[in-house]
């Protein structure tokens, strides 16, 4: 297999758009867990008390990590709404391309 034939499988199957996607999620989820770890880490210490953060409430036999829900919590909304805004402006930027 030469070189051409790979150049054009890669492009006609649109794999390095897949690669890139890839390796922005990886990065994107490190800079949000970054972001949660630096920014709502310390106001979930503050408002629950650092060493109140890693208990867990029981229900039943159920034991619940309350910190480190919020935190999960708050890193799904933080990704969610920065995968909605950079999807809505793409879609507007193709209405306008598109009329």
């Amino acid at each position: 297999m030469n070189n051409l034939n790979f150049i054009d499988f890669i492009s006609q199957k649109k794999i390095l758009t897949m690669l890139f996607s890839i390796i922005l999620s990886f990065s994107f989820n490190n800079f949000v867990t970054t972001t949660i770890d630096v920014f709502i880490d310390p106001v979930i210490d503050y408002l629950f008390g650092k060493k109140n953060k890693d208990n867990k409430i029981k229900i039943g036999d159920l034991e619940i990590e309350l910190g480190k829900f919020i935190k999960e919590l708050f890193k799904l909304i933080f990704t969610l709404y920065f995968l909605y805004f950079i999807s809505k402006k793409v879609y507007k930027e193709n209405i306008y391309k598109n009329n």
